[in-house]
């Protein structure tokens, strides 16, 4: 379950039909998620943390997304994993994903995608699974990670009924999906008690991952400011994964022109 967050963390962007500066998260800026799954309350904990860093003479944001399990859980599931994502600051463009750790045998992962915007192509290296290894073209779009196009919700003026169109980079694959916002919910945090929009991605045609193996994902926004995805969940056969924001560091602003 914990594995599924953390791929769909490096999944999700806004299809764009063109770049542009990347203004989702500030420098500095953290969020921590508590997560729940069936009965186990504190199953794990998910913090992502965006820094800001300079690759090659550009300026570039370093999103990592650390997943650990906790408490009893770890007793029969002991899992461990560290991803990243590298977003170019003034293009708005993922230039690489990589994804290491897990609990050994079939929960490690080890992998590293990286993408190439002048020949349209992305180049994924699984050395967990080298038979998932590929080379394959670009759709249009520039996919970035999930959780950016989460955050950045905060930023959209949408209601209930609208929808959003983006591009799913999940696991070695690249797809389109359709985000709606469905309707306002009430959500209790131990950050206080919020009124949020609750957003659904979905994919309508040719379903593939976990949409094809009929798995929902859910987004909370909190509709005050600061605006944060204060809750998610992620519903497959073998259960429901909450996560709810218990901590929330806002960094430092973002330089006029990025």
């Amino acid at each position: 379950m914990l594995r599924c967050w953390l791929l769909l963390f490096l999944a999700l962007s806004p299809l764009a039909a063109m770049a542009a500066p990347f203004n989702v998260f500030a420098d500095g800026e953290t969020f921590t998620y508590k997560v729940s799954w069936a009965v186990f309350p504190g199953a794990g904990r998910i913090v992502i943390a965006a820094h800001d860093d300079v690759l090659q003479g550009r300026p570039v944001v370093r999103l990592a997304v650390d997943t650990t399990t906790r408490g009893v859980i770890r007793l029969f599931y002991d899992y461990e994993d560290k991803a990243e994502a590298v977003v170019d600051r003034i293009t708005g463009q993922l230039l690489h994903a990589s994804d290491k750790g897990g609990g050994g045998g079939k929960k490690t992962s080890d992998s590293d995608t990286t993408f190439d915007y002048a020949a349209r192509k992305v180049t994924h290296v699984n050395r967990a699974r080298p038979g998932r290894d590929r080379v394959f073209d670009l759709p249009p779009g520039d996919p970035i990670d999930l959780i950016s196009c989460l955050i950045d919700t905060r930023n959209w003026d949408v209601k209930p009924g609208d929808k959003r169109d983006a591009v799913v980079y999940f696991d070695n694959d690249v797809y389109p999906v359709t985000i709606t916002a469905m309707d306002y919910e009430t959500v209790d945090t131990a950050l206080g008690t919020f009124k949020a929009l609750r957003l659904e991605p979905a994919m309508t045609h040719n379903a593939k991952g976990i949409f094809a193996r009929q798995g929902q994902i859910q987004v909370w926004v909190s509709q005050s400011a600061p605006r944060l995805p204060v809750k998610m969940q992620l519903h497959l056969k073998l259960g429901t994964a909450t996560l709810t924001l218990i901590k929330h560091e806002p960094g430092k602003a973002t330089p006029p022109g990025l």
